[in-house]
């Protein structure tokens, strides 16, 4: 991966951890024209997430709830594509909206859902600082 791939990759991990999900979105797709196989996948995966969330916050419940569940299985299947993204808690925490979503549940954003990256070392400590 190119390092402007790396840099649109870290900025809309940024823009999502910041809960800009629309910006977010746009940075990821960015990202993504310029992919192909797994990492494509995986990428699309991302911006299905981002904008699952971007239609919460806009009340669109139905939308959300499709893109979340597609989102969420791109994740799963393509993972090992950025092995450098850590999306667990991502999965976790939107895992828990979707559920919530498709039980006619209150929804709440919490804290899980955010992007980690992983520390290029070999004990896979957590980075959580983007800037």
């Amino acid at each position: 991966m190119a390092n402007t791939q790396t840099e649109l990759i870290r900025r809309g991990v940024e823009l999502f951890n910041q809960g800009d999900y629309y910006g977010c979105h746009e940075v990821f797709e960015e990202a993504w024209m310029d992919e192909s196989g797994s990492q494509r996948l995986f990428l699309q995966g991302l911006i299905q997430v981002a904008v699952a969330l971007h239609h919460l916050t806009q009340h669109n419940a139905k939308g959300a709830t499709r893109l979340l569940a597609e989102g969420l299985q791109k994740l799963r299947e393509h993972q090992q594509a950025q092995p450098w993204v850590a999306v667990d808690s991502l999965r976790t925490g939107a895992g828990r909206v979707l559920e919530q979503l498709q039980s006619g549940l209150p929804v709440s954003l919490g804290p899980d859902i955010r992007i980690d990256f992983v520390n290029g070392s070999d004990d896979g400590r957590k980075v959580n600082d983007v800037r």
